[in-house]
Parts: C-alpha cells; structure tokens; sequence
C-alpha cells in the first residue's frame, strides 16, 4: 500500500491552532494520476473548500478514482469540488445544514455508503468509517482483525455523542465554543454556491465524476496506493481484479507481473 499525503505545496499544514503540523509527502502535480481511494479529512474546512488548487485536484482525480471517501468535514470540500452530487453522505453533525445547503443529501449515519461514495460521521465515527472502507475492499476478516488489533469495543461513559443525547445545554455550549469557525464556515458554503451558480451552465463540460452502481466487495484485493490532501488517497482497478465500475485506471505496477492497463467501461 502507497499512501501519499497531499496538499499544494510540499511545506507542513498546521492544524488551526498551530499545534500539529503535517508533512505532505507529494503535491497535487506530482500525484499519480490514478488513486484508488480519493480520501479528504475534515476540521475546519472553510479555507479547503475556497482553495482553487485543492477544488480543482479533487475534480480531476475524483473523475477517475474507483472509491471517493471523507471523514467529518471533509464531505463539504467534496461537495464543493462537485463529488457528492446526486450522492448521499455523511459528516459532523454540526455540519449537516452547511452540506444541505450545498445540495447534498444529508445521511446520519456513522459511515455510509453511496454506491463508491464513503462517508463518515464526525470525529470517532472515522473509526467506523474506516473499518467500513476496510470491509469493502480489503474483505470483513480483514476489518474485523484491525477492529481487534485496534481493541474497538466502544463504550462511552455518557450519552452525549450527538445533540439529541447530549441535551440544550451541552449544545449551546458547543455553538458557543464553535461560533467563529461556523461563520468561517458559512460564509465558505456562500461562496461556493455563488461559484458553482455562476459557472452551472459549464460546470459539467469536463470530465465527469464517476458514478458505478454499488457493487459486492472484491474478491481479492486489489493493489492499493492511498492520499489524503492534507487534504487526499490514491488507486485504480486492474483487469486481473475485474469490477462493475465504469470508471477506468491505469496502473504499472511491481505487484503484478506486467503492468496492468485497465479499460473498464471504455
């Protein structure tokens, strides 16, 4: 498995509060062209979802990648790159009117499914989420032996998880604590649809976003190279692992033992 950790440049994304600094380990022009999970994380999203590189790379590469993925947040940058359209998702629940409000269908589910479209609720429902995308297609004995390696066996001192357990005042507290960044937020989901209303008439012009119906999980598994775009993850499907997917990828490869050029779907 190759996981690349992508953003513009190659120069450390802090977290919003300075903390913690990552380290991307390729930019969106050195990215392969074929991902076989497109994958973005969530935080505080409002700058990612007006940035023009990261809009514009997520497009490209969600137009060809086999699985589009994202954990809390991260579903309002797909929804601003265009990918979740006519899909349903999953995200932070205090982020579930922003995502309405870009078009999408709102799922309250910890990790959902759409067809290739993967999507995890906020925070720990990541971990859902990723024993799902591990199911998926790397096979159940897989994620159940993570979910064990991991000792996954939630039980939570409180009910207060979600708004409707944690009650009125745990949530005022919370809208209190989060006021600048839902601003910051907001004012980003204005943009965007001020954007996507005024370029609608050619928004669709270029490549479109694959859209494979929901298939059974694969039987072996396939090779894998994985980004986050710190915001991305990276693939594509060979003819020696055949799906249902219209999607197409392109992948040389020392797994196999030629390289392997898919024309699925051409």
């Amino acid at each position: 498995m190759t996981i690349h950790l992508l953003s513009n440049t190659l120069d450390p994304v802090l977290s919003e509060d300075c903390v913690l600094a990552i380290g991307p380990t390729a930019t969106f022009d050195d990215c392969p062209e074929q991902l076989d999970i497109l994958f973005v994380p969530g935080g505080f999203v409002g700058k990612a979802m007006l940035d023009q590189a990261t809009i514009a790379f997520l497009a490209d590469r969600g137009a060809m990648a086999p699985y589009i993925a994202s954990v809390c947040n991260g579903a309002l940058i797909l929804a601003a790159a265009g990918l979740l359209d006519g899909y349903r998702s999953a995200t932070h629940w205090a982020g579930r009117d922003h995502l309405a409000q870009l078009g999408v269908e709102v799922s309250t589910e910890r990790a959902c499914i759409d067809r290739n479209r993967f999507t995890g609720g906020g925070v720990t429902a990541g971990i859902d989420f990723g024993l799902t995308v591990f199911a998926h297609t790397l096979g159940e004995k897989a994620a159940k032996f993570a979910q064990l390696m991991m000792g996954y066996d939630p039980k939570p001192p409180f009910n207060a998880g979600s708004p409707q357990g944690a009650g009125p005042e745990m949530v005022a507290l919370f809208d209190k604590f989060t006021a600048d960044s839902d601003t910051t937020l907001r004012n980003a989901v204005s943009q965007v649809k001020e954007q996507r209303a005024a370029s609608s008439p050619t928004r669709h012009q270029g490549r479109m976003p694959a859209s494979p119906p929901a298939s059974s999980p694969p039987d072996r598994p396939f090779h894998r190279t994985t980004s986050l775009p710190t915001s991305t993850v990276c693939g594509a499907l060979c003819d020696r692992n055949p799906r249902p997917y219209r999607g197409r990828g392109v992948v040389p490869t020392s797994s196999f033992p030629a390289p392997c050029h898919c024309t699925l779907g051409r």
